[in-house]
């Protein structure tokens, strides 16, 4: 849990500018395209982050780049909490990205890489409670420090607490992966941490296991190798659709889409609260269900409420002019909260959980950071143009679109999408080699 407080770090730090951007707006006299660099200029640092991260960790490894993550975080904070003008405010917030794309790797790495196979999908699934608890922050944070002179700067500022924590306690555990010391070659390393972790003297089968998918030191040459088409085609495609399909578009700018449908902003940064927390709790429970239900039927399950949902918002707004005000926020909030519960149970926890077991040790974090590079790159684009597609094509349109995404993202799943649930690393390389499994 001490790692996870990098997804903590995730979560409040690009949802926080959606109670912040008022303030903002109001302080440094924004207009739409620069309210909008404030939101996506840290998907541009976290694109850059993800992409270089997965490189690094197999280098240094996964605990020493996740302390690196905390002074990143730590300088882009002050930068960005004390910033006189708007394009230091710019350049605080880019490097902060920085950081969110380090940990973006780093985070859901550490955390399935020490989980035994039993309960890979529980503790995999601890990273996106983490990102959505840091939503849940940021929103809660952002209302209380709306009271306050200057308040975004103290929302901005609280971050800070999240790197101090992480770097005691980092330096006091001194823990590494299991499967790092394997693609390093180092076996006593890899028993001494499995017998920790394990808290057992006899974990030679999972060290065999492991080495077995780590065959070789890392080189890039070993990573690339170690890829199918297979692979890469469901972890860049289950990363497009999480973020294509329109969650932080909705995070982003909660508070802007609550006013939107006609809510005043102390109103729609309650309600913005509210969504927060129902993404919290929906997200402990699929922690439960991933490795009782399984992978594929949370993600068929949940595109589904999401897509219905979507399509409910978009016909709304298609029919406002028909509604009170009341009727359309209600059905905003209504459908809103179906959205979230379906994507905390599938494109928010399942995509980390199966592109961690489908891929070998010697190309997983390689594909963990062009996976994110698309995903990064895909929110990065939905977060610079979210408001100028609405002021374009209307809000019915935005919403509607949406929709059609995710219904392409349901056909990907079952066209694509095999179930890993309880499978070992031999039976799910077999799997996605395309051949039959044959125990030895």
């Amino acid at each position: 849990m001490v790692h996870c407080m990098g997804a903590l770090h995730f979560g409040y730090n690009t949802a926080i500018a959606s109670p912040a951007l008022n303030s903002i707006t109001h302080y440094f006299d924004l207009g739409t395209l620069e309210q909008e660099l404030v939101v996506s200029i840290v998907l541009v640092g976290a694109l850059l982050g993800a992409i270089v991260s997965g490189y690094v960790a197999d280098i240094i490894g996964r605990n020493k780049i996740l302390l690196a993550s905390d002074v990143v975080f730590l300088a882009g904070i002050v930068v960005e909490a004390s910033a006189p003008v708007f394009w230091a405010l710019i350049i605080g917030r880019f490097v902060v990205g920085l950081g969110v794309g380090i940990v973006s790797v780093a985070v859901p790495l550490m955390a399935t890489e020490i989980a035994p196979k039993e309960i890979r999908g529980e503790i995999g699934t601890t990273n996106q409670l983490c990102v959505t608890i840091g939503i849940f922050l940021a929103y809660a944070l952002g209302t209380v420090f709306s009271l306050v002179h200057n308040d975004w700067r103290w929302m901005f500022a609280f971050a800070g607490v999240f790197s101090l924590i992480h770097i005691v306690g980092a330096l006091l555990l001194r823990i590494e992966t299991p499967q790092w010391y394997a693609i390093k070659g180092d076996t006593e390393g890899l028993r001494r941490t499995l017998q920790r972790l394990r808290n057992t003297e006899e974990v030679e089968d999972e060290v065999y296991e492991i080495q077995q998918s780590a065959k070789g030191k890392f080189t890039l040459r070993n990573a690339v190798n170690a890829l199918t088409w297979r692979v890469l085609v469901i972890s860049l495609g289950i990363l497009f659709f999480q973020q294509i399909t329109g969650i932080n578009a909705i995070m982003y700018y909660m508070s802007s889409f609550f006013q939107l449908a006609g809510m005043s902003a102390d109103d729609s940064n309650y309600v913005s609260m509210g969504v927060g927390a129902v993404n919290v709790v929906t997200t402990v429970i699929s922690i439960f269900l991933l490795d009782r239900a399984g992978r594929k039927p949370l993600l068929l399950y949940g595109l589904s409420f999401m897509c219905v949902s979507l399509l409910c918002i978009g016909l709304a707004f298609f029919f406002e002019h028909d509604m009170v005000p009341s009727t359309l926020g209600g059905i905003c909030i209504i459908c809103t909260v179906t959205f979230v519960i379906g994507f905390a149970i599938s494109l928010g926890p399942v995509p980390w959980i199966i592109i961690s077991e489908i891929c070998r040790n010697e190309c997983r974090a390689l594909v963990m950071s062009l996976g994110l590079g698309v995903s990064w790159l895909t929110n990065l684009a939905l977060s610079l143009s979210f408001l100028s597609l609405i002021n374009l094509v209307g809000k019915g349109p935005v919403f509607i679109g949406f929709c059609v995404l995710t219904v392409a993202a349901i056909v990907f799943v079952v066209a694509l999408i095999k179930e890993t649930k309880g499978k070992s690393v031999d039976e799910i390389q077999q799997m996605m080699s395309g051949r039959e499994y044959i125990p030895v």
